[in-house]
């Protein structure tokens, strides 16, 4: 809902991010991106230095974790927004265990390859389903994740209490 998509805004950053009014499209994790001419590629160069908020070093695998996350997680709304990278189908039907179309080719560079040109991907890599996640910590916190989120953004979450208020503090890395 709008409150808990306000709450997410602060705790996780993506690769890129829009504007207010969704016109534009702004790198965020990402330093930069390239798409090749064909509309196809996606070449993500990550920012030198950033960091989980424990001081953990985010890398493009963490990326492409969290996305092939999206694709296979049970009755996920997410899906149709990954649906057009190479290999998206058979991972979310259970016939891949990885998506061939997201690549780490380098700690700092994330390749995303599309079957058929998607001008709305990079909108969709705005989203908050397409934060960078750790596998050990999204084990580590099972079905309280979203009580434990690994931050990526400029805050953290410092406490939730039973009445659900939330207390947020400054991301220290």
């Amino acid at each position: 809902d709008e409150v808990g998509y306000n709450v997410l805004q602060p705790l996780f950053d993506r690769l890129v991010d829009v504007t207010p009014d969704g016109a534009q499209v702004f790198p965020r994790l990402a330093e930069r991106w390239e798409v090749s001419p064909d509309g196809l590629v996606y070449t993500f160069d990550l920012r030198p230095g950033i960091a989980f908020s424990d001081g953990a070093p985010i890398t493009a695998s963490h990326f492409k974790y969290s996305l092939e996350r999206a694709l296979t997680a049970p009755d996920s709304p997410f899906t149709p927004y990954l649906g057009d990278i190479v290999g998206a189908h058979e991972v979310t039907d259970g016939k891949a265990t990885a998506c061939e179309g997201i690549a780490a080719a380098s700690d700092r560079r994330l390749v995303i390859t599309l079957a058929r040109p998607y001008p709305a991907l990079l909108g969709a890599l705005a989203m908050p389903f397409a934060t960078p996640q750790r596998p050990e910590h999204v084990a580590r916190a099972g079905d309280q994740l979203r009580r434990r989120p690994d931050a990526t953004g400029p805050f953290e979450l410092a406490s939730w209490d039973e009445d659900s208020r939330m207390v947020l503090r400054r991301n220290p890395h």
